[in-house]
Parts: C-alpha cells; structure tokens; sequence
C-alpha cells in the first residue's frame, strides 16, 4: 500500500523516534510486508508510545514487536 512508510516515520518522529536503518521485506502473502527498523537511542516510553499508536493503523494487520539493543561502542 503506497504511504505507508511515510506514515510509519511520521508517526515514529511525532513521538521523538529517530530511524537508523529500516528494511522491508515482501511478506509471502503479496498483499503484506514486514518492516524492521533500527532507532538512534530513544526513550523507552516515547518508543512505546509510537508503537501503540502504529498498532492502532489501518495498514498494520499484527501487532509489533521490539527489541531493545545495546550499543556495544557505549
């Protein structure tokens, strides 16, 4: 679905979340996609608030999942 990836980064940067990498990949149902990002150091309550509301979207069909990491040069 066109604009779905703006509207995930417009959510995410309305909420202080910034993206460092993101790759989506073709799900094997055509009709979806999986999309991982990677975020600078974020708050863990700004990240969650962006998450709760991208699981509310229309063009989200699972909920999210995350997984906090380390930087291992910090």
């Amino acid at each position: 679905e066109p604009g779905v990836l703006g509207r995930l980064a417009s959510t995410l940067g309305k909420h202080g979340v910034s993206i460092q990498r993101l790759v989506q990949d073709e799900h094997h149902h055509k009709s979806h996609a999986e999309i991982v990002v990677l975020s600078h150091a974020t708050g863990r309550v700004a990240l969650k608030s962006a998450l709760s509301e991208i699981d509310q979207a229309n063009f989200v069909s699972a909920p999210t999942l995350w997984m906090p990491l380390e930087d291992p040069d910090s």
